[in-house]
């Protein structure tokens, strides 16, 4: 009987401890700059208990640009978020949200991971995968003349600031002399406006979002106190008013990246409600 009642212990013991964040669970000032942006997305899919179920279901999947439309997980993250969903295709054949951060992820997926959603080139042709989305952006356009339907078709993309889709009609009859002169004709006066978000904002608002998942993440487990021993000052100054405000402001941001036919909140939220 005490043998029972000790291992019932030590199993409850073991529990715990597997729940306890490591470090790399909520310490992300080890990541480079260039894979912050995918990071974000990365880390707080992990935080949506949707993603995670339908992410699960494509994981050991390979995705083509021809195939996804087909899965009907694919098409429900595509909802929720078009270019997460084409992160996680293309992460697909070794995809572990729940178990694996990002982290611990191998480099090349990381690479992959960041060359969707964070590409080199700062111009370059729509994918398959994104077409119906700039159809989707397009047709919630509200036009008040026929004049504004006359316009170029161009829509801010709501999930990557700074970033914008722009469809051309291309006469490839035409002499290329004459397709590049009117190429840059519309290109330069936009490029003489300046970026829509300098590079250096936005880095400093990925830091942010991911500040202040690391707070919700290790609030989730310990009080403030403890917390923030465990932490070393790393993410805000003591003083809970501070973590509680990164907090929110996370939480924000996942309300925005994400959407859901209906509230969903992030799982470090919602377990650290439940501590308190």
């Amino acid at each position: 009987m005490r043998k029972s009642v000790k291992s019932k212990v030590s199993a409850a013991t073991s529990a715990r401890k597997i729940k306890v964040p490591a470090p790399l669970e909520w310490d992300f000032r080890g990541v480079p700059d260039s894979e912050l942006e995918a990071c974000v997305y990365y880390e707080f899919a992990r935080e949506s208990k949707t993603v995670c179920t339908l992410a699960a279901r494509i994981a050991g999947h390979t995705f083509t640009d021809t195939l996804d439309g087909c899965d009907p997980s694919f098409n429900a993250l595509r909802t929720i978020n078009p270019i997460l969903a084409m992160m996680l295709a293309n992460l697909a054949p070794e995809l572990d949200l729940k178990r694996i951060g990002w982290c611990t992820l191998k480099s090349k997926w990381r690479e992959l991971a960041v060359g969707v959603i964070a590409p080199d080139q700062a111009f370059r042709e729509a994918k398959y995968g994104e077409i119906g989305v700039v159809g989707d952006l397009l047709s919630k356009r509200e036009y008040h003349s026929e004049d504004e339907m006359e316009r170029p078709a161009i829509v801010d993309l709501p999930w990557i600031e700074g970033a914008q889709y722009v469809l051309f009609r291309i006469d490839w009859r035409r002499p290329g002399k004459e397709i590049r002169e009117q190429f840059l004709a519309w290109l330069d006066p936009l490029v003489k406006q300046g970026p829509i978000l300098g590079r250096h904002a936005g880095k400093a608002r990925f830091h942010d979002w991911l500040r202040g998942l690391s707070a919700m993440r290790l609030l989730a487990h310990y009080a403030f106190g403890e917390a923030f021993e465990r932490s070393e000052g790393s993410l805000y100054a003591l003083g809970q008013s501070a973590w509680e405000n990164g907090i929110q402001m996370a939480y924000n941001f996942f309300q925005s990246l994400l959407s859901f036919p209906e509230l969903e909140e992030p799982i470090s939220w919602l377990a650290r409600n439940n501590r308190k």
